[in-house]
């Protein structure tokens, strides 16, 4: 995990090129938290900066330098919050920038948040399954990519565990050392989803579970 003076650092060079919205909306916020690739020290050239914030509206602006969440103080308490899958990924590897951050002891793991993730699996499947001939190589890779990425996603909150940067997800699904029970966790999930379809996974998973 990368130091909160480091981060800032970073924050303050990428706002140099942000628009003037995204000053305005961090310079009112009363507590900012970075998260995601940077946070978690794995970021690259082609990295955005995550960050959280706590100010006076809600607002969610992402550029190629930074991706802004905004919640208001009274949202950070709704259950809804405090039981999502953000909410406990940045409870457990975000760096708090500036604020006390009191809410995050009341961040747990909840079933809407792992109902919420099979649905979007679900609907993204049905689509994937419908248009899957009409696409090229490439978008297949892309696509097959994200749906193993949130596959692997809902398997962690399943086991009642916040999910990892993307970054972490990947060198879990590529190490030797890892590979095998990443599909195997994979494929429980695919088959908990009943998922009628699965060539649209990448090739060698699909060959492991068919």
């Amino acid at each position: 995990m990368i130091a909160a003076q480091s981060l800032a650092a970073v924050m303050q060079n990428r706002l140099q090129t942000s628009s003037e919205e995204v000053r305005r909306l961090l310079q009112n916020c009363e507590e900012i938290i970075v998260f995601g690739s940077y946070a978690a020290g794995l970021s690259t050239s082609a990295s955005d900066l995550d960050i959280f914030c706590i100010g006076n509206e809600r607002k969610h602006l992402k550029s190629k330098a930074i991706d802004l969440l905004v919640l208001r103080k009274e949202d950070v308490r709704l259950p809804l919050w405090l039981g999502s899958e953000l909410a406990s990924h940045i409870k457990e590897f975000g760096v708090p920038l500036t604020g006390e951050h009191d809410w995050l002891k009341d961040v747990t793991q909840s079933l809407v948040a792992i109902t919420k993730k099979e649905n979007r699996i679900n609907a993204y499947s049905r689509s994937l399954n419908k248009h899957w001939m009409a696409l090229n190589g490439s978008s297949k890779k892309k696509y097959s990519l994200k749906v193993r990425r949130e596959l692997q996603r809902l398997s962690i909150l399943v086991a009642k565990h916040p999910v990892p940067p993307t970054k972490i997800l990947d060198q879990l699904w590529s190490s030797p050392n890892t590979r095998v029970s990443e599909e195997l966790r994979v494929f429980s999930i695919a088959k908990r989803l009943a998922l009628s379809d699965t060539s649209f996974l990448e090739p060698e998973l699909y060959d492991s579970i068919k």
